[in-house]
């Protein structure tokens, strides 16, 4: 992918100052690359679990991954809230498993961030076993996953 290549270069001092930032901002008007490390970074540094950022961080950080925020859903927009999306925990296997079983829960991706993302930090009620909504959580997890409506 040419973004890796030109972050590397970046790394490797080839590219520097206003040259950076101009290739970087021409990427970005069809990738939403600048997204990544606007929502997705920063949400996953502050909010994950030290581990998480133990095993993760780094490939982040360097663009091994491409990550991407979604929140936003059909029906609601914006407001957390109203959250259609939800994630049981089972204790059983100490998983998660994440809803979404109407057409209105559908996630927008940022910007084309769809494109490119490798992993997502997806809002989503927490339901604990019994039924106990714990509302609005974030929970890391793969891109390339397939959605059921």
């Amino acid at each position: 992918m040419f973004f890796l290549r030109l972050f590397s270069t970046r790394k490797e001092s080839y590219i520097q100052g206003q040259d950076i930032t101009v290739a970087l901002s021409v990427i970005d008007k069809v990738l939403s690359i600048g997204l990544h490390n606007l929502a997705f970074e920063p949400v996953l540094r502050i909010q994950a679990s030290p581990e998480l950022v133990s095993k993760y961080g780094k490939l982040v950080t360097n663009k091994g991954l491409i990550g991407c925020y979604l929140q936003t859903e059909l029906a609601h927009r914006t407001n957390v809230n109203r959250l259609e999306t939800t994630t049981t925990y089972l204790p059983d296997t100490r998983e998660f498993e994440i809803h979404s079983l109407t057409l209105t829960i559908t996630k927008w991706w940022i910007g084309a961030l769809g494109k490119t993302a490798t992993h997502s930090v997806i809002q989503a009620k927490l339901i604990l076993p019994g039924g106990k909504d714990m509302g609005p959580h974030l929970f890391f997890y793969p891109a390339a996953v397939s959605w059921s409506v």
